[in-house]
């Protein structure tokens, strides 16, 4: 019927929505940022300066989430549904690499405040939740 497809247009455009208020760039940027550095001082490390030795396994979860995270940002101004599910698909990798980064190597202050912001940025959604329940 007419309204489901509207129900479902709405869905579709709710995450692009949401950025358009100061409180849904303030999310936007705490969810992404931390990510984005992640992912940087992963790369320069182990591609660019190669201080840091890593698995073969890890060179491709780490290839896999600047795929995804590259296409998440090519599908962000036209399609909100594409850009916020390849966003998604791409933290999978990068917690494997994460959590091999955080076990098998010295941790440097830049990947500890890092982690800090990830923490932030999940309390942030939490409490938001919350909030939003209680309202």
């Amino acid at each position: 019927s007419e309204f489901s497809g509207e129900t479902g247009h709405r869905y579709l455009d709710s995450d692009l929505r949401s950025t358009f208020n100061i409180y849904g760039i303030i999310q936007l940027t705490l969810n992404r940022l931390p990510v984005l550095l992640l992912l940087f001082y992963i790369i320069k490390n182990t591609v660019y300066t190669r201080k840091i030795e890593v698995s073969f396994y890890s060179k491709v979860y780490t290839k896999y989430t600047f795929i995804l995270i590259y296409l998440s940002f090519l599908f962000y101004g036209q399609n909100a549904f594409l850009s916020s599910r390849f966003w998604d698909a791409s933290l999978f990798p990068l917690t494997i690499v994460i959590a091999d980064f955080w076990e098998n190597r010295p941790r440097s202050k830049f990947f500890k405040f890092c982690m800090i912001l990830l923490i932030v940025a999940s309390f942030y959604n939490f409490s938001h939740a919350m909030y939003s329940l209680v309202k």
